[in-house]
């Protein structure tokens, strides 16, 4: 019998303990992203605020758009003593994990009805240790596995990311609306001790050493940053692929950043979206990732393009019967299916063509650089987007997110013709 068939390397991988240390610290990243995004929404809607205070905690997503920045310092400085018993990425890890589960903790005893501000910077500071905590979960999965089960490695990881962003949106909404809010967020600090376990149980990855910089670190992030954005401009007319990364998801951020306190204001319970929007939300998800994958392979990026951000932009309609027929249970089940399926179509699909946009020399960087303009410029206009639903009501502001859409599909019809060589 071959000893080296794909079955038995998947025991060997299983054996070594990397499978279980992937999937729990793939829970740990996607856990707190949750607290932050549509949890901690969902606990504001509960108190007496305007949508426009509930949408500008988009802003508090900043850090996961900005995290290449002190990324060389996490990769060039050795934390003392813990750096020789736990190895550079460990001791990294458990560092930030204890001030993030301390910075849960933090979140936890707020109260935004009498402190939004002190909610504000509490749950920035949550993000900004959880954006750290993905930049050295990421080099430790490089390092820790070997190249031909990196594909495994990364899969298990993004399983354990889901798994966290359920539990964090649905776990923790049954157990504020059973109890509160406080002891939902001391108990997410709780589960974050999970993390703090699995990195103290993973082994060292067997390349220890880090190499720092031989250069002044300013010229360091010249060369990290400025170089590889300098080589995307070569490229005619690449004016229109930075508009069209700021744009093509914008309406679709545009209206899943009020998405949680939409429902909550409409009558549903914080069980109801826990059970509905979580627990059918996820395989619609994965079925839209599966779906998007067949449409690029067949089709090609220009029309998967065309037919995702098409999708994308129609599936906010649901949001608009929803808002007239109210807590319709059946009804949001299918609102709920039909956004997370169009959205991850989109999703698979852009991150595939940012992905084509990268020259192979620069591709880590370049592709950290695209993501974040997307990112950042969701996160202004999603910030902002209170002020409509304020003054205009739910109904006009999903009518404004379907607009939104329109710039980002059309210019799908500019970068068209706009090529990007991936070698030189």
């Amino acid at each position: 019998m071959n000893s080296d068939t794909p079955t038995t390397k998947i025991i060997d991988f299983l054996r070594q303990g990397n499978v279980v240390s992937m999937l729990f610290l793939g829970l740990a990243c996607g856990f707190p992203l949750a607290l932050t995004a549509s949890t901690l929404k969902t606990w504001l809607a509960e108190f007496d605020l305007n949508m426009k205070e509930i949408a500008a905690f988009a802003f508090i997503a900043t850090p996961y758009s900005t995290k290449f920045l002190w990324s060389p310092f996490i990769d060039g400085f050795k934390i003392p003593y813990l750096h020789k018993k736990l190895g550079h990425r460990r001791s990294w890890l458990i560092v930030i994990q204890i001030l993030l589960i301390l910075a849960i903790l933090f979140l936890s005893t707020t109260n935004p009805e009498k402190s939004l501000f002190l909610t504000a910077m509490a749950a920035t500071l949550v993000a900004f240790l959880s954006a750290s905590q993905d930049i050295v979960v990421d080099a430790y999965r490089i390092e820790i596995l070997p190249k031909k089960m990196q594909s495994v490695g990364v899969t298990t990881y993004i399983y354990g990311y889901r798994i966290g962003l359920y539990l964090a949106g649905a776990i923790l909404l049954i157990i504020a609306d059973q109890i509160n809010w406080n002891i939902a967020y001391f108990c997410g600090a709780l589960i974050m001790l999970i993390a703090l376990i699995t990195t103290l149980l993973s082994k060292k990855p067997d390349t220890q050493e880090v190499i720092e910089p031989e250069i002044p670190y300013r010229k360091y992030i010249i060369n990290i940053v400025v170089k590889p954005f300098m080589n995307f401009t070569h490229t005619e007319g690449w004016y229109y692929l930075i508009a069209f990364v700021v744009l093509f998801k914008l309406g679709d951020a545009l209206a899943g950043n009020l998405t949680f306190p939409f429902l909550y204001k409409i009558g549903f319970s914080k069980t109801d979206l826990a059970i509905i929007v979580k627990t059918y939300g996820l395989p619609a998800t994965l079925l839209g990732a599966f779906l998007g994958g067949i449409i690029v392979k067949k089709y090609g990026f220009f029309k998967s393009l065309l037919f995702a951000g098409i999708i994308q932009m129609l599936s906010n309609v649901m949001f608009i019967i929803q808002d007239m027929y109210g807590d319709n249970n059946l009804l949001l089940i299918t609102t709920i299916s039909i956004e997370n399926i169009s959205g991850s179509i989109g999703d698979v699909v852009f991150i595939g063509y940012l992905s084509s946009l990268c020259n192979f020399r620069f591709a880590a960087t370049q592709y950290a650089l695209l993501s974040s303009i997307a990112s950042v410029g969701r996160n202004i206009v999603s910030g902002t987007s209170g002020f409509i639903v304020d003054d205009y009501g739910w109904t006009i502001f999903f009518i404004a997110s379907m607009i939104a859409a329109i710039p980002g599909i059309l210019l799908i019809f500019k970068i068209k013709n706009v090529k990007r060589e991936q070698e030189e």
